[in-house]
């Protein structure tokens, strides 16, 4: 039991930055929703949008701990990511794909 609450307690930066991604994906479903006429709120968008978010979260809290980034600087990056998510990951999909093409075409020539 003690081991689990020492877990916890070591990860409370990282449950605390996870969350402020989370938000910040959150605050982004809800503007696109507002800004957007044809678009109504549903469910499983946001969640959707949460988990993105959460994601994309998470593999910066790991970035900026593997360059020693301070925490308010992780923190202000991990909730611009989590605001962007969807984007990024969109972003990331495409260049992956491209990439992935370019060397399938040169290896089978």
């Amino acid at each position: 039991m003690d081991d689990i609450l020492h877990w916890l307690k070591s990860q409370i930066g990282s449950i605390w930055l996870l969350s402020l991604a989370m938000l910040a994906g959150g605050v982004h479903y809800i503007n696109k929703v507002r800004r957007n006429k044809h678009l109504f709120f549903s469910w499983s968008e946001l969640i959707g949008e949460l988990l993105s978010a959460g994601l994309v979260g998470i593999a910066t809290i790991y970035l900026c701990r593997a360059v020693e980034l301070n925490t308010a600087w992780t923190g202000f990056l991990v909730a611009i990511a989590g605001h962007i998510s969807s984007r990024l990951l969109f972003i990331l999909d495409t260049r992956t794909e491209q990439v992935i093409t370019m060397a399938i075409r040169k290896w089978f020539k």
